[in-house]
């Protein structure tokens, strides 16, 4: 896969920036996470996401992606890991936007939660489950 250039303004992610993750029903310190969907969500993010969002999610050309919890929302509004997951589908990688299938956005959102330490119980990361893992601004 080529190395593409990814300028911020061009990502447009408005969808990510820095604050807390607090999975719904996760209790803190919880260490319940799908390893196989997180390996091979892992793969997926080497491939085509690591030359713009940096080999350990600290960003590069593309923003940071750790901590993860920046779905940049209106005022008030409350994004969770499917609002990510669906962002990732439709507009990522920058060079092929629309490529990866669900379960592929799915299995790179569940590495970038676990590159932040948020656990979500031992299910896989999918549609189902997405929804119910908000990602909150950090207050202040």
């Amino acid at each position: 896969m080529k190395r593409v250039a990814c300028p911020a303004g061009l990502l447009g992610i408005a969808l990510l920036a820095a604050a807390a993750v607090t999975p719904v029903g996760a209790e803190t310190g919880a260490e319940q996470r799908p390893a196989e969907q997180i390996a091979k969500g892992g793969a997926l993010y080497a491939e085509a996401c690591a030359s713009c969002h940096g080999v350990e999610l600290q960003g590069d050309s593309g923003p940071p992606l750790r901590p993860v919890a920046a779905l940049k929302q209106p005022q008030g509004a409350t994004a969770s890991a499917a609002d990510l997951a669906r962002w990732i589908r439709l507009n990522m990688p920058v060079a092929d936007p629309g490529s990866l299938s669900s379960a592929q956005a799915h299995d790179v959102t569940a590495f970038i939660l676990a590159g932040s330490g948020v656990s979500w119980g031992a299910e896989p990361l999918a549609a189902a489950n997405g929804p119910t893992i908000f990602l909150r601004k950090a207050s202040r």
